[in-house]
């Protein structure tokens, strides 16, 4: 796992929440009829046309979701993997609650270069 990696978790966690929006809009968009008559599942039809690109467009971002989540998780997972409970606090409130690292060597009562040489010793490590 790289820093880069790690520093894409909140990045992560804002796309999925917009994916889930645009879903959500693409649900309501899809329950409206436009103008309340019978309309035809013909290719020429306007109304059906409009419902097969809302249709492509929700199974593209179901898949960039579940791409999104996989990667979130395998974060969630190597954050969870260390074994040193003072490392894994850093690493949650550097990368998952996005803290800088001078709160994060305040809370610790250490320097801030502590804290930055311990996520890079083990990134390195690992």
């Amino acid at each position: 796992m790289t820093y880069n990696e790690l520093d894409r978790y909140r990045q992560l966690v804002n796309r999925i929440y917009y994916i889930e929006v645009e879903l959500r809009e693409l649900a309501e968009l899809s329950a409206v009829r436009l103008d309340g008559m019978p309309h035809s599942r013909t290719p020429g039809d306007p109304v059906y046309q409009a419902f097969i690109k809302a249709e492509k467009l929700r199974q593209k971002l179901e898949f960039q979701k579940r791409q999104a989540v996989d990667e979130l998780q395998k974060l969630n997972d190597f954050i969870e993997s260390i074994a040193d409970e003072e490392l894994k606090n850093i690493f949650k409130a550097r990368f998952v609650k996005g803290d800088s690292y001078e709160k994060i060597s305040e809370q610790l009562n250490c320097d801030r270069r502590t804290v930055s040489r311990k996520i890079k010793k083990y990134l390195n490590y690992f």
